[in-house]
């Protein structure tokens, strides 16, 4: 289980398929996150055979709102309302992601930046920093089927080992924190910043 996390986001990464999923919704009000599996003996290998097409293994990957833990049988009250919004969405290539939000994931790894989206967007920019100082900075048309992946030179292979902060805009409605740095809304809205 996943508790007290610090980001409004988790998810998984097939690294042999290069996809994955993003899961965003708000951590203070949906805290739960867990993966699940039958586990690696007999009785589990039996639902891997029963549950999957090639006969495992199986995942099952949970969130919500309602309880902290499964187990906990919380009713509502008559006339009771609880609503929350949570979202799940595919990526692919750009490997694990340091921060997502609805519409942008964003990954830095030696010297080289990754940014997937769950929508095109034309003419997103997209900037990486470091101690302030512009690494690079281009606008690129983005889009589920073609996340940007880019090496960002020597001054993104500093000696700190703090990834540098990377902003991408593109009429997004949301900002998001990662590192210590957080974009906040810019001309034409703010979506990642790591």
């Amino acid at each position: 289980m996943i508790c007290a996390t610090k980001y409004d986001f988790f998810g998984g990464y097939d690294h042999a398929a290069q996809g994955g999923f993003v899961h965003v919704a708000d951590r203070h009000i949906a805290p739960g996150k867990k993966q699940w599996t039958w586990g690696n003996h007999p009785f589990g290998y039996a639902w891997d055979r029963e549950l999957t097409d090639n006969s495992g293994p199986y995942i099952e990957l949970m969130a919500g709102v309602y309880t902290d833990n499964q187990p906990d049988f919380t009713y509502l009250l008559p006339y009771e309302t609880k609503t929350f919004s949570q979202y799940w969405w595919p990526y692919q290539k750009i490997g694990v992601p340091q921060n997502a939000n609805r519409e942008a994931a964003v990954r830095f790894a030696e010297g080289e930046v990754g940014v997937a989206v769950s929508r095109p967007m034309k003419g997103a920019k997209i900037r990486v920093m470091r101690g302030g100082k512009v690494v690079k900075e281009i606008e690129v048309d983005l889009s589920p089927e073609r996340p940007w992946i880019a090496a960002v030179g020597e001054a993104g292979r500093a000696a700190s080992t703090r990834p540098p902060n990377t902003a991408v805009s593109g009429g997004l409605d949301e900002a998001a924190e990662y590192g210590g740095f957080i974009e906040t809304a810019l001309p034409g809205g703010c979506c990642c910043a790591c």
